[in-house]
């Protein structure tokens, strides 16, 4: 007599059960990988362009990017001192004058400040170089903030950054030769022109101020 009665499936072993669930649950993962694979291949393949050689060294990246925000600053104070004088003495006269305030230690200082980044440590020198710009720019704004602002303190205040950019400026150049091996020295020079910070700054600056 034939039996009608199907047979039950056959169980599964545990460990054919651990591998289903690892699968299913590796499925998402990869899902999440392919879709962030994109990203890090464009970067990876940015990265071993030969034009972004030098920033395979850290010192190097430090460097660059710590100019590209010094230059920012710089220019966004160019703006705003010059406003800030402006709206002081309402003078156009004064306004170069105090551009002109701020050429003369960079025309008399640079020999003096590139032979002591020659001679010296470079990294103190930005370091103490910072220091004192910073200090310079708190001085401003408590003058500033308290009401008692005055046109010289303007012109001091500028010819004493004017003296820590010249000092400050052959340092950090001359950093570039210490970051990168000597194979690296043109790229790591012709990188610094990719992002001209000097051309972005006072447009910031101009935009926070006109609001």
């Amino acid at each position: 007599m034939n039996d009608d009665t199907t047979s039950p499936p056959p169980a599964l072993h545990p460990n054919e059960l651990s591998v289903d669930k690892s699968a299913t649950a590796s499925e998402p993962a990869a899902a999440q990988a392919q879709t962030t694979a994109p990203p890090r291949v464009l970067l990876q393949s940015l990265g071993q362009l030969r034009i972004f050689e030098a920033l395979h060294y850290r010192e190097y990246r430090l460097i660059r990017f710590g100019q590209i925000f010094a230059s920012l600053a710089t220019w966004m104070d160019q703006v705003a001192r010059g406003w800030l004088l402006y709206e002081l003495t309402n003078s156009t006269l004064q306004l170069g004058l105090v551009r002109g305030v701020q050429a003369i230690p960079k025309l008399l200082l640079s020999p003096v400040a590139g032979s002591a980044a020659d001679r010296y440590s470079r990294k103190n020198q930005i370091l103490v170089a910072q220091i004192v710009d910073g200090l310079l720019y708190v001085i401003v704004a408590i003058l500033i903030f308290a009401g008692r602002i005055e046109p010289w303190h303007v012109y001091v205040t500028a010819f004493g950054m004017s003296v820590v950019q010249a000092f400050q400026q052959p340092a950090r150049a001359a950093m570039v030769g210490d970051a990168v091996p000597t194979a690296h020295i043109t790229n790591a020079i012709g990188l610094n022109l990719i992002f001209p910070a000097a051309c972005y700054g006072h447009k910031i600056a101009g935009v926070s101020k006109g609001g």
